[in-house]
């Protein structure tokens, strides 16, 4: 598969990544000036965090183990594909876990970074 030309001084090549309850989600896309996107490539791995959640109010640790591997080889990826900023976020399954501080603490140590944690509306 052909990629979009990498970040130049007209296109920008940028990556989002999305931990949900039962996947973990990436866009890698090029944008150009007048905002037109472009997507380059897409990646999802099924990883389940949430599972257990309703019955234990807890994301169990093997759970969260899986999943910020998934998303730490999508930010690798990423990052070989040459883009300039990768925005992380998260929504419902941690926002309802009692040790929702325990997984941040987990991405923030394998991917250098805490993502951002939607609220139900975004």
């Amino acid at each position: 598969m052909a990629l979009a030309p990498k970040t130049s001084k007209d296109r920008k090549v940028l990556a989002s990544i999305d931990i949900g309850s039962q996947a973990v989600q990436m866009l890698v896309a090029s944008f150009s000036p007048d905002g037109k996107m472009e997507p380059i490539n897409e990646y999802v791995a099924a990883t389940h965090l949430g599972q257990g959640l309703p019955q234990t109010g807890e994301l169990a640790q093997e759970n969260m183990e899986r999943t910020v591997a998934a998303a730490k080889e999508m930010q690798d990826i990423a990052l070989k594909e040459g883009v300039s900023s990768i925005f992380v976020t998260t929504c419902s399954a941690i926002r309802d876990a009692r040790n929702r501080s325990s997984f941040l603490l987990l991405c923030n140590q394998q991917l250098n970074i805490y993502p951002q944690l939607l609220s139900g509306k975004d």
